[in-house]
Order: C-alpha cells, then structure tokens, then sequence
C-alpha cells in the first residue's frame, strides 16, 4: 500500500503547483476571463484587507506574531479549499475507482480538518488574527463529513465477544515486508505472541530460512513469490486438507485450508490482495475480495484474514462485507496497520471471523516491517 501513498502525494502536489502556474501564465498572456481566476485567487489567498477573508492589514504592517499567524492562516485555507475539494470527489467513490481510493486517507481527513479548526479558533482566542466565519464553518463541516464514517465504524457491530472462561486459538497475520532483514525482531515477534496459527504476507526465502519456524509449526503452507505476493501459513495443528490458489489477471495467491482445532474443525482463508491504484488493480483488489467472501459457507466457522488494501472507509469495503456473515475482530481501533505514524496511517490488515467469538485483539511490534501484524484471540466452541 506504499504505492498508494506516493501515488497520492503526487498526485496532489503535482496537481495543484501545476494549476497555480497554470493560471498565473493563463493570465498574464491572455487576460480577461484569466485575470478573473487569478484575482478569484488572490481574494481567497491575499493578505490585505482588500482582497483578503477576514484578515485584519496588510502583511507590510504586521506584527512578527501576526506574520506568523498570518502564514499559518494562509496554509490553512489552502487546506482546507483542497479539502474540500477531494470531500466532493468522494461522492463519486461508487462509480470510480479513483474517487475510491481517495475514500482510504478519511482518517488523515479528520486530523487535517481538526487541526485547521484548532489552528482557526487559536488565532481567534489570541487576537493574532480574526478569520472570517466561512472558514470556521468550512472546517467544522469537513471535521463532521470526514468523521461520521470513522465514528460509524467504531460503533459498528463487531464480532461477539468470547466468554473468559472459553477456550481460544491465537491467530496471528503479519505482513512482514519483502526486504524486510530484521529478522532476529521477525522471530521475537512471533515467539512473543505465540499464535496457533500464523500467516506471514511477503515472505521471502531468506526470511523464512531465518525464522526455522517448522519445529514449532509442523503443519504449513509456502508459497514463495518473485514480487510481494509469497504468502505462508503456519499451524500447530493439523490441516484436514490446504491449497494455495490464484485468481486474477495478476495471480494473486491466497491460502485456502480447513484445520482440525482442539474445540472444532474451521476454515481458514489468507490473501494479501494488490493495492488499488489503477482501475484495473482496484477491480482485482475486490473482485477477490468478493470471491473468497463467496466461498465461506454461511454456517461455517471461518476466519479470514490478511492484508487486504483496503480501508472500512472506502465503498469498496461495503461492498464486499457490508452484507456477508462476517464480523471485524477489531473492536474500534481505527489506527492504522500499515505506517501508524503517518497521521494514523492505513487500517488495511484485517481479520474477520464467523460463527466464533472474540476475546482479545491487539496490533503487534512492527519488527522492522511498515505493517503491524494484527493478532486475535478466537473462540470455537460450540
């Protein structure tokens, strides 16, 4: 999913330092309807009163604080104007895989509106500057639009909740990054949380080599991949029958196998899906998605889980397991799996249960890789 990223910071940035010249050269060539956007512009923008919102003189007659207070304002409204404008691009996310993919950064959305609010009303409380109220009511819009589906999926329901008292396995999905070298914190990590059940996303020979996991997981799965997508499930218990299968034009391999548990025999499904960055990779993303939902037997007890490029924000998300059986085994966490530090990062790594229970989730150390793994205690029994 670091691809999405970049692909959007570039897009973003490229996008509007090209549209400001644009408009700038447009101007100063032609005139007329030009010099319109580009004053339209300088209204927005501008530091004095004439064609400033809300600012008080101009900047040669500031104070070093109201410069200071002037230049955040100003980095303020940029925000919050381009804000705004991806919050109408999402309302196509339904019928376009790039309005789709924008829906993923809404976590980001609720810190960057936030924090122009809180910016808006210190620069009202210190008298440095007076912002007009459009842009108070701007941010405290965008804070709501952004907000209301990360607190929907927070109050959403959840897989039910295991009883103390009932027996659990502990599952563990870690996408552990092809390159990653760390693999000393790798073996630490897992010996640490001790899952029953392991699945390792991006895995490569090396890596495997190093972790020697086979003693501890005499039942397993491999299969080793060129790119990103080698994938491996680990077991201290054993299979009943588990195949690695592809689907899609890219091929993507996902893990397919039914394991007789102490409690009850279950199902067990692992992908790690491509990232949505094309139309074409984001009909792949939850064409599959879709397929493996498909498969799980409505009174089967399943667990399915990995990283899946995708956000509980996004419609493709709803899409999929908007109407299945199964239940998110994180209870309200919407911090992200994938570079937490960015702002709270993407939430992409998933585990979903059926017919069991839930007794604890947790996101694990990263050990070097750019995910968290995701681990959860699932009860079985009847």
């Amino acid at each position: 999913m670091g691809l999405t990223a970049k692909v959007m910071c570039n897009f973003g940035f490229a996008g509007c330092a090209s549209g400001m010249v644009d408009v700038f050269l447009a101007s100063a060539r032609s005139g007329g309807p030009a010099i319109n956007m580009w004053l339209l512009y300088l209204a927005i923008f501008s530091p004095t009163r004439k064609v400033g919102i809300g600012v008080e003189r101009g900047i040669e007659s500031m104070s070093s604080r109201n410069v200071v207070g002037y230049n955040v304002l100003k980095l303020v409204r940029i925000g919050l104007v381009s804000l705004s404008v991806v919050s109408v691009l999402l309302l196509f996310a339904a019928n376009w895989w790039l309005a789709d993919l924008l829906t993923h950064f809404t976590v980001q959305y609720v810190f960057l509106s936030g924090a122009a609010l809180v910016a808006l009303t210190i620069l009202y409380w210190f008298k440095t500057l007076k912002p007009h109220v459009v842009w108070f009511v701007l941010s405290a819009g965008l804070l709501c639009f952004h907000g209301y589906p990360v607190a929907n999926y927070i109050v959403s329901d959840k897989a039910v909740r295991a009883d103390e008292a009932a027996s659990v396995i502990r599952v563990m999905s870690f996408n552990t990054q092809r390159g990653n070298t760390h693999y000393d914190e790798v073996k630490n990590a897992i010996a640490h949380y001790d899952p029953d059940l392991l699945l390792l996303i991006e895995i490569t020979p090396a890596l495997l080599k190093a972790l020697q996991l086979e003693e501890g997981y005499p039942h397993h799965l491999v299969e080793h991949r060129s790119n990103s997508f080698g994938i491996a499930l680990y077991s201290k218990y054993p299979f009943e029958h588990a195949t690695v299968d592809v689907w899609g034009e890219w091929q993507t391999p996902y893990v397919k196998a039914r394991i007789n548990t102490p409690e009850n025999a279950m199902m067990f499904y692992g992908v790690h899906t491509v990232p949505p960055v094309t139309g074409s990779m984001a009909a792949e993303n939850v064409g599959l998605l879709t397929y493996i939902v498909r498969q799980i037997a409505p009174k089967e007890r399943a667990i399915f889980a990995g990283d899946m490029n995708n956000t509980p924000w996004s419609h493709s998300y709803r899409q999929v397991f908007g109407q299945s059986q199964l239940q998110n085994a994180n209870p309200s966490s919407v911090i992200g799996t994938w570079k937490p530090e960015l702002l709270g990062g993407l939430l992409i790594d998933h585990m979903f249960v059926q017919n069991a229970g839930v007794r604890n989730w947790m996101k694990g150390v990263a050990a070097g890789s750019d995910h968290r793994p995701v681990i959860a205690d699932v009860a079985l029994a009847e």
